[in-house]
């Protein structure tokens, strides 16, 4: 039995949003854009009663008088784990959680397609009996939770000696000679001192323990330890990391001991842990050995974390507006069929694009180029013309070439992040020989086949019709044309290539044969393309030119990449 969907209705950011479940889902985000609400809507399902002040208070409001309404979907059902068969649908079974805020109590329904059934609270715990959600808050008591007398971890011993007594009951006996010895001596003593003072005449008096009374006051009375090498350290007085370590073992403990499928809602597990324990902790929820039976659900911002998972495994988290409120949160998620979608081989893909995971997942805007060097290139553009990439948060992601522009592009278009792509023309066409090398022409320019590329993976984003017209403008030499052309695909195709759409504006050439001190001669475009083709892609001689010439003589490809920039970040 696993949740496999968790539908949000109307609680407290969320207005409408369904998120598909597996054995590890991390949902990420800025601050304050709901990210938690889901843990506490999962909370809110399966433990009511720790969210019922929540509730009363209004907190969990998302507008005057809306219903929230949590939906679980569970599948691997037995049909020993249900109370009625009937309600199962295949091996699943939906159940809709309800606050009615005119009886301040919910309801729960069963859905089946053309099919709701309303149940009582008793029949609802009879149908999640086999199911625990454990809620880990960020706000963690680790000394009343750890320590304290109704603590968790007086859960798990008291777990343990219930389940230990039912089986073999060898402890029992042992408390009750305890128990007489006690009553024999201390107890007996004190009486006859109680008798001793009292001051209305004879009078008997009798102290009587329950035996269970005095293992559950022992189970209270414990202190947790830490032991490293030769060190034993009170939990209480260990870092905040291993603290949170704890508290997480501990609620995992009393969960595996219940004997159920459970699933596990953390915030923020990274707190206070460095990013090596961080890995270490991520890659042993992933291990399906070590907890079985569970899934869990995590609230992150911690870039180590996202890092190790999967890009199915993530929901991102965004907030917008609406009349009604002022934050209303959605969530995104890459579907089950994205590589297939693309045609992607998910081992090869994630062999390069796995460590940049954080960089989709916390970015507000995405640039796409084919190297780093166009990256450091776009992004010394950018602050030229006052564009602070890090208080807008925009990222750029170089693709490792042509080849690999594809793969980033589809994930920022499958999440819906606003992003633009940035190509040279020779993605579209070949040149007019073996390489550009040996295609320039006698001012260093390269020229190209009139003619498509025979393949290239930017071709199965574009229309095939939009592809010939692109290749005829190109052909045409109708630059304009193309920009119009790719605009709707969030691409800009260099007329040339980023360094030589530089190099050939007047202005900026001048300014590069300054820089690199050649002699008048030498001072042209002809010179550079051909004799310093490598100096013209240096990072701090572009940067440099920058400083040297005002922005209004930059050529048209650089002019585009500046607007559809600024463009990207209005209209969002």
């Amino acid at each position: 039995m696993k949740v496999t969907a968790l539908q949000i209705q109307k609680f407290r950011s969320i207005d409408n949003t369904t998120i598909t479940m597996n054995q590890m889902l991390a949902i990420v985000g800025a601050n304050n854009v709901g990210k938690s609400h889901f843990l506490r809507a999962l909370n809110a399902f399966f433990n009511y009663d720790d969210e019922k002040e929540a509730f009363l208070s209004q907190d969990h409001v998302y507008s005057f008088r809306s219903r929230p309404r949590i939906t679980v979907t569970f599948s691997d059902v037995k049909p020993e784990d249900c109370i009625d068969p009937e309600y199962l649908h295949d091996d699943t079974l939906t159940i809709r959680f309800t606050y009615r805020w005119d009886r301040k109590t919910p309801a729960y329904d069963v859905i089946k397609p053309n099919y709701t059934q309303t149940i009582s609270i008793d029949q609802f715990e009879s149908l999640i009996s086999h199911f625990r959600y454990i809620y880990v808050p960020i706000v963690r008591n680790y000394e009343g939770a750890i320590s304290g007398d109704n603590g968790i971890a007086y859960n798990l011993l008291k777990t343990v000696f219930q389940r230990q007594v039912s089986n073999r009951n060898t402890i029992q006996p042992l408390v009750s000679r305890l128990t007489e010895k006690i009553e024999n001596t201390v107890f007996k003593s004190a009486l006859n001192s109680i008798k001793q003072y009292y001051p209305l005449g004879n009078a008997d008096f009798a102290i009587q323990t329950m035996s269970s009374e005095v293992v559950d006051l022992i189970l209270r009375s414990v202190s947790l330890y830490l032991s490293e090498n030769t060190q034993r350290n009170e939990i209480n007085n260990c870092g905040s990391g291993i603290q949170s370590a704890v508290y997480f073992a501990i609620s995992m403990a009393v969960a595996i001991e219940d004997n159920v499928n459970y699933l596990v809602g953390i915030e923020e597990p990274e707190l206070n842990m460095h990013p090596q324990a961080q890995r270490q902790l991520i890659e042993t929820l992933k291990n399906k050995s070590q907890y079985p039976n569970t899934q869990f659900i995590l609230t992150t911002h911690s870039t180590v974390i996202i890092d190790k998972l999967g890009h199915t495994s993530i929901v991102l988290c965004r907030k917008s507006t609406v009349p009604s409120r002022n934050i209303v949160t959605s969530a995104t998620q890459i579907s089950s069929d994205f590589w297939l979608k693309y045609n992607f081989n998910q081992e090869r893909y994630y062999n390069f694009y796995q460590y940049k995971n954080s960089e989709f997942f916390f970015s507000n805007y995405i640039i796409i180029t084919e190297s780093p060097t166009d990256c450091n290139i776009i992004s010394a553009l950018l602050s030229k013309c006052g564009i602070d990439i890090e208080s807008k948060a925009i990222s750029l992601i170089p693709a490792d070439g042509e080849k690999s522009v594809k793969c980033p592009y589809a994930l920022a278009k499958e999440l819906g992040i606003p992003f633009v792509c940035i190509v040279d023309r020779d993605v579209f066409q070949p040149y007019l020989r073996y390489n550009r090398k040996e295609s320039l022409d006698t001012d260093g320019i390269p020229q190209y086949r009139p003619e498509r590329k025979q393949s290239s993976p930017i071709y199965d984003l574009i229309k095939p019709d939009d592809i010939t017209e692109i290749i005829r403008a190109f052909t045409k030499n109708n630059y304009n044309h193309v920009l119009e052309l790719l605009e709707p695909y969030h691409i800009i195709s260099m007329r040339y290539a980023i360094e030589i759409d530089l190099a050939i504006c007047r202005t900026y050439c001048d300014a590069i044969c300054n820089i690199l001190e050649l002699s008048e001669e030498n001072k042209n475009m002809s010179f550079l393309l051909k004799n310093r083709s490598s100096r013209i892609k240096d990072y701090d001689v572009i940067t440099s030119t920058f400083d040297l010439v005002s922005t209004k003589n930059l050529p048209k490809s650089y002019k585009k990449i500046i607007s559809d920039t600024r463009k990207m970040i209005e209209s969002n």
